[in-house]
């Protein structure tokens, strides 16, 4: 499907005002979920790089609901990965007091 081009947010005007008034809401959102501050802004920007990469697909009225979601599946995808870690660790641990 293909957005207008008056309505998609790849005009930097759009996108940084996005930007001024979306990013502190997300990170506020992600500190909740992850109880993390580094953890938080990191995923922002990453919501937001992504944001800009598919800019074209994007309308303005959507673009909210889309840092949410890319957010929330960035978030999702880090918790999987640090308990893929964590059970890793743990294995490791395990080994060596076998040793």
């Amino acid at each position: 499907m293909e957005v207008s081009k008056e309505n998609n947010v790849c005009k930097q005007s759009v996108y940084e005002e996005l930007f001024r008034k979306l990013a502190p809401l997300l990170r506020n959102f992600l500190m909740y979920k992850f109880q993390h501050t580094g953890r938080a802004e990191d995923t922002v920007q990453e919501a937001f790089y992504t944001l800009w990469q598919n800019c074209k697909e994007v309308t303005q009225d959507l673009a909210k609901a889309y840092l949410y979601r890319v957010a929330q599946n960035q978030m999702i995808k880090r918790l999987e990965k640090d308990k893929v870690h964590q059970k890793y660790m743990s294995f490791q641990s395990k080994s060596e007091e076998d040793v």
